[in-house]
């Protein structure tokens, strides 16, 4: 689990989103597999087979549809286990050859919270407010951040340009400063 998902929070709430790759997975494999045996055993039903012919055809398709889910499942698996091992060494090179780049770079919301300077009171921003500012905003100005392997991330620039914006006026504030000026001329 990542540090966001072990904050505790005012209320028990446990979010599952971290799960839904392999339940996506077993969905669409279950259809797949029902979906196309189905169509199997129409097709030697509707050929004329005879009982046992519908019954071996089905289960024929059944474990042959089974062997092919899981090879691709594992084949699929196994690539992106080996573009997360190469995109880590990458990482790794880059770390050690290129480091001041390779800061600006993404960084989970949870350290994002060490670099900010100390709020009110003295204390640092929660994961959970930096949450927020991702999901709801401030004065309808949203923290970018992007989602990688169930953690949200953002980056010191996404960081910089988020308070950058929050300090300049609205375009509210705007428009009722310039209408008091105008009211202030005309008197």
């Amino acid at each position: 689990m990542s540090d966001l998902e072990q904050q505790p929070s005012g209320h028990d709430e446990p979010h599952l989103s971290f799960r839904t790759g392999w339940l996506r997975a077993a969905v669409m494999g279950a259809n797949d597999g029902i979906l196309s045996t189905a169509s199997l055993i129409a097709g030697v039903a509707a050929g004329g087979g005879d009982q046992v012919a519908i019954v071996l055809a089905g289960t024929a398709g059944l474990v042959a549809g089974a062997m092919s889910m899981a090879a691709g499942e594992y084949v699929s698996v196994s690539s992106q286990s080996d573009t997360e091992a190469a995109d880590i060494e990458r990482e790794k090179y880059e770390l050690e050859h290129n480091p001041e780049n390779e800061l600006e770079e993404l960084i989970t919301l949870t350290d994002a919270c060490r670099i900010l300077p100390r709020r009110r009171r003295g204390r640092q921003p929660s994961p959970s407010t930096l949450y927020r500012w991702a999901q709801k905003g401030i004065r309808g100005i949203r923290l970018e951040t992007v989602q990688i392997a169930g953690t949200k991330c953002t980056s010191r620039r996404m960081l910089a340009d988020f308070f950058q914006r929050l300090s300049e006026p609205s375009s509210a504030s705007a428009e009722a400063e310039e209408r008091a000026n105008k009211a202030d001329e005309e008197l």
